[in-house]
């Protein structure tokens, strides 16, 4: 919500690719789930004020590479039911 990525985007985003530090504050945006993103070209998006104490948070609670994994800790598909529904009602709740 906070940053207008695809969800394929968010579903191919690596903690590598996230820089939490205070004074750059950016997402690069170099895939999605099934290799490069929409337009191929890399991007980068500001991580707002809102967002940055939610990744912080969301980083100790997901060590692992991908910032949003399975269950089993794998990267999620486009035929990943329970992402697409979950996030069609952040987007509903945010307006």
């Amino acid at each position: 919500v906070y940053t207008g990525m695809r969800a394929g985007e968010l579903a191919g985003l690596r903690w590598d690719c996230v820089d939490l530090d205070p004074r750059s504050r950016l997402i690069t945006v170099r895939r999605s789930y099934a290799g490069p993103t929409k337009n191929g070209e890399i991007r980068r998006v500001p991580i707002v004020d809102a967002l940055l104490p939610i990744l912080k948070a969301w980083r100790l609670q997901c060590p692992g590479d991908l910032v949003f994994p399975t269950a089993k800790g794998t990267l999620r598909q486009g035929s990943d039911r329970s992402f697409q529904e979950v996030l069609q009602r952040v987007f509903h709740a945010a307006k």
